[in-house]
């Protein structure tokens, strides 16, 4: 059986009947949900409970999560668009990391 991150998380916090995830379930609620792409801030607030996004995003990012951000327009009720912030994991590529020597990087990577 397989479970999935955001919904564990979902699970602890009703356990506890807290509608507030505490700062640790915050972050690993939003990382379990950029694990599956990108997110807007407002479904991230909506969604893992955190009234401050983008300070759980900062800490994410301390930790070393590569985490990106833009704008993008979004259709509201009514049909209203607004631009809001997305976030987006990357996922570093290291395929071929082993192509260049460490003492190489300082002369521009090239061989």
């Amino acid at each position: 059986m397989t479970h999935n991150p955001l919904d564990v998380a979902h699970g602890v916090a009703a356990t506890q009947g807290r509608s507030y995830y505490g700062t640790a379930l915050q972050k690993s609620c939003i990382l379990a949900r950029l694990l599956r792409g990108p997110a807007s801030r407002q479904e991230l607030e909506r969604r893992c409970g955190a009234p401050s996004v983008t300070k759980r995003i900062s800490e994410l990012r301390r930790d070393g999560f590569n985490i990106t951000s833009g704008w993008a327009p979004m259709a509201g009720p009514g049909g209203l668009i607004s631009v809001q912030t997305v976030y987006a994991l990357v996922e570093i590529d290291s395929r071929q990391a082993d192509l260049f020597h460490a003492s190489e990087a300082g002369a521009g990577g090239r061989p």
